[in-house]
């Protein structure tokens, strides 16, 4: 009910609700001392239903008006929990996918600082030499002296109109041939 409502549901009573009558899990509850269930569905800020809350308790009767506060609080955090740890597997995901499709290409990836000065990281299987620890000399290590006009070029527009780019250029390669 919860889940298709999208809604809280309250059973006061498990032994009397028509909710649970006729059905196994009324056994299962009474059993284990249940005596009233409250089930808050877990929202994401876009309205999905990520999960939900469940608290069950051994007397009959609903929460209080402050303790179903706090139940919603805590929907409130854990529906973003949950969303947030959704997105990162995501993210997660997608850089396994372009890490692969960089890897099986002869694709070179670049990651850069936003001004272009600095390579942070480079994916080109082995096909490039190692950029050291001085980032900034990145330029004389990858890029020949005749193909700088060109990608300084394309890389000052790309950062002056604030857009992305492609540019083929040569590359010095870790055997030191272009």
């Amino acid at each position: 009910a919860c889940v298709a409502q999208r809604a809280r549901v309250l059973v006061d009573d498990v032994e009397t609700s028509p909710l649970f009558a006729g059905t196994p899990a009324r056994a299962v509850l009474l059993a284990e001392g249940v005596r009233s269930v409250q089930s808050t569905p877990l929202l994401s800020r876009t309205g999905e239903l990520v999960g939900v809350l469940s608290t069950h308790m051994r007397r009959p009767g609903s929460p209080d008006a402050r303790t179903l506060r706090q139940l919603d609080l805590f929907a409130r955090q854990a529906a973003d929990i949950l969303e947030n740890r959704r997105a990162h597997d995501a993210l997660r995901q997608s850089e396994a996918r372009l890490r692969a499709l960089v890897e099986a290409s002869t694709e070179v990836l670049y990651r850069m600082s936003p001004d272009w000065r600095e390579v942070h990281e480079v994916y080109s299987r082995s096909a490039l030499a190692p950029a050291g620890d001085d980032r900034g000399a990145w330029l004389d290590g990858y890029i020949p002296p005749e193909a700088r006009p060109q990608f300084l070029a394309a890389v000052d527009a790309a950062i002056r109109d604030a857009r992305g780019f492609a540019l083929e250029h040569p590359s010095r390669r870790a055997d030191g041939s272009l």
